[in-house]
């Protein structure tokens, strides 16, 4: 009877022990593991457009993924603009030696503080200020969470600096200085269709000739619309391609219908739109 008591004992004695050997070795395993999930990652990607000047001095847009540490979409936004563009037919408006002193974001108004170099870059210098400002504001505003900016020389305001700039605040996106390129001919026709497919009437008016809103009014212009979605009921766009005349310019547009018959082909129907160029933009002419 000791005998078993004391077999007891010691077994109890042994399972305390080891119990108490793999609790803490799991403890320090964990503590001491060097590897582990940070609670707010300090790096993230994020794409935005970034606006340098062309040739004509007006300003164009980069798609760009850029690196954003600890947060700072300011700062990534500014440190890609002076690292400047990638197409070699843009330039950037902030010289490598110009320095951030500090950015400030809050109410989603960014204030920005640049050091005095700012004032010796080639922007600055030869007269293209508006194209360095607008580059910074709408490459700022490009970003979801800033609709406001305001820039500072030194902490001083520009006007310190540049005593005819008259805006010194606020200051918003500005579309004007943005350079936009013309659409090709078949590009108009096609963004014109979506808009009649989508009933947007009102937009796809505005892609017409002058000459034809002349002769077709507006009211007169949806009522054919709308017929004319009618009759594309049950087809598709197919293929389209564009043909030169000595006198005009047309889109030919394929349609195949949705429908197949037993011999597995389709019914199809073909269209043309004619284009005229006006300010040197495609308009599409209707009779």
């Amino acid at each position: 009877m000791k005998t078993s008591i004391r077999f007891l004992v010691v077994l109890s004695a042994i399972v305390m022990v080891a119990i108490f050997t793999i609790a803490n070795f799991s403890t320090v395993n964990y503590i001491n593991r060097p590897h582990g999930i940070s609670s707010k990652p300090t790096e993230m990607k994020h794409t935005s457009k970034l606006y340098f000047v062309n040739d004509d001095k007006m300003l164009e847009h980069e798609t760009r993924t850029i690196t954003v540490k600890n947060n700072d979409f300011v700062g990534a936004v500014l440190q890609e603009l002076i690292a400047g563009p990638r197409d070699e037919h843009l330039y950037t408006c902030i010289d490598e030696n110009v320095k951030i002193l500090s950015s400030s974001l809050v109410d989603k108004k960014c204030v920005i503080d640049f050091s005095p170099d700012i004032t010796y870059s080639s922007f600055f210098k030869y007269g293209y200020f508006d194209q360095m400002i607008w580059s910074i504001v709408n490459s700022l505003t490009a970003l979801d969470n800033i609709d406001k900016v305001q820039i500072l020389i030194d902490g001083e305001e520009i006007q310190s600096f540049k005593p005819d700039f008259m805006f010194y605040g606020n200051l918003t996106r500005n579309e004007r200085i943005v350079y936009i390129r013309p659409k090709p001919p078949a590009d108009v026709v096609l963004n014109f269709l979506e808009l009649i497919t989508t009933e947007r009437y009102d937009l796809a008016y505005d892609l017409i000739a002058f000459k034809s809103r002349e002769k077709v009014s507006f009211p007169n212009f949806v009522t054919r619309m709308m017929a004319y979605n009618k009759s594309n009921i049950g087809f598709q766009r197919s293929i389209y391609f564009t043909q030169s005349y000595s006198s005009s310019l047309v889109i030919f547009i394929k349609y195949l219908s949705n429908d197949i018959d037993e011999y597995g082909n389709r019914t199809s129907k073909n269209e043309q739109w004619e284009m005229n160029e006006e300010d040197g933009k495609y308009k599409i002419l209707i009779q």
